[in-house]
């Protein structure tokens, strides 16, 4: 699990990751559990898109855009917001770039329990 933040880059963008407090990951780590035991049953690789309802994306999205800062591309002047501030455009019709983000949070996040864990195609 991470312990301080991380970063990488998708496309033009680059992402640095704080990890979530323990009362809001015991919440996800919840969820992810639930999405996790439905890929392996189902012998897939863990896609929170594929297996995770609606509301999980939308939990996961949330959470993890709270924890994220963004710079790079349109950001590149100034001070990184952070991506819950302006997550509606950054990925406005760019959802593969979403998937890719929030499959790499959920890694950073959490850690080697997510080995079979893959972005949506």
């Amino acid at each position: 699990m991470a312990t301080g933040s991380v970063k990488t880059t998708i496309g033009k963008f680059s992402y640095e990751l704080h990890p979530v407090d323990a009362v809001t990951g015991r919440a996800a780590w919840a969820k992810f559990n639930r999405i996790a035991r439905a890929a392996i049953k189902d012998g897939d690789n863990i896609n929170v898109f594929v297996h995770g309802s609606d509301a999980d994306v939308e939990f996961f999205c949330d959470m993890l855009s709270a924890a994220t800062f963004v710079s790079g591309g349109d950001y590149a002047k100034g001070e990184a917001p952070l991506l819950e501030s302006v997550f509606a455009t950054h990925f406005q019709a760019n959802y593969q770039e979403m998937s890719k983000w929030l499959h790499w949070a959920l890694e950073a996040n959490f850690g080697g329990f997510t080995a079979t864990v893959k972005p949506a195609s």
